[in-house]
């Protein structure tokens, strides 16, 4: 039955969540989307998807952010958003392509509001977020009936941007909630001693999940102290952290899932 996905119908333009990267956690209605698409507008770190699904002569481009590449964010979503009409008016059936879920921290507001504004029907296709599936897959449990009984995202970002309020987030992990932050594998230690100083436990865990879903995925748990303290194991990118009282796991180590 679950092959038989002709039911599924596709819009002519699609805004797809890829997952975390490996095409095992790929919807159904995703892969059906990306093997139809005439056009697909990609981020880089979810290419290798394409390798499998894409429709051979599907024309791809590759319109993913590098670090330090020199190119203005919104000069760069300026040209996706005009790629995505250019195609659509010739009458191609274009994918916009994006890691995780387009709607957690996909930066997808700009191209809803463009497509919007051009008056052209259009669909979101979710995807899982790499928050999820590396919980799962490294068994971290993120809700605990009774202890932990809400969820807090954000992203590094903040971080980069001085903008966060390590206070709020201390408030929040002594409550007993989980926090997940997306893209933190440059501030692992910043994020340690920030945490310690608004006066969390040292022995709180947190983890680091790199490449979460891909086949080089890894995690590397300890605690806030611990982490404060040694030096850390190379964290191959992209990588995320959940830090949490109730988010641990029996033996904090470093380890590889394949």
């Amino acid at each position: 039955m679950i092959d038989n996905i002709n039911h599924i119908s596709i819009k002519q333009i699609s805004l797809v969540g890829a997952g975390p990267g490996g095409v095992e956690y790929l919807t159904l209605k995703a892969a059906k989307a990306i093997g139809l698409a005439e056009v697909i507008l990609y981020d880089n770190l979810i290419k290798d998807i394409l390798k499998v699904t894409a429709t051979p002569g599907a024309e791809l481009v590759d319109v993913g952010k590098r670090c330090n590449d020199g190119i203005n964010q919104m000069d760069r979503q300026d040209y996706i958003n005009h790629l995505i009409l250019k195609y659509y008016k010739a009458g191609k059936r274009v994918v916009r392509l994006k890691g995780g879920d387009p709607m957690v921290f996909g930066k997808i507001y700009e191209e809803i509001n463009y497509l919007n504004n051009a008056n052209v029907e259009f669909e979101i296709i979710p995807g899982l977020s790499a928050g999820q599936v590396g919980a799962a897959l490294f068994k971290i449990p993120l809700t605990v009936r009774g202890k932990a009984t809400e969820l807090f995202s954000s992203t590094a970002q903040q971080i980069k941007n001085e903008l966060t309020d390590y206070s709020k987030w201390a408030k929040i992990i002594n409550k007993g909630t989980p926090i997940i932050i997306y893209m933190g594998g440059l501030q692992i230690k910043e994020i340690a001693y920030s945490f310690l100083g608004e006066g969390i436990s040292g022995d709180v865990q947190i983890h680091v999940l790199s490449k979460v879903g891909t086949q080089n995925q890894s995690i590397f748990s300890s605690t806030l102290e611990q982490v404060a303290k040694i030096d850390l194991p190379n964290i191959e990118l992209p990588a995320l952290l959940i830090v949490g009282k109730h988010a641990i796991i029996d033996k904090p180590t470093i380890e590889a899932l394949n």
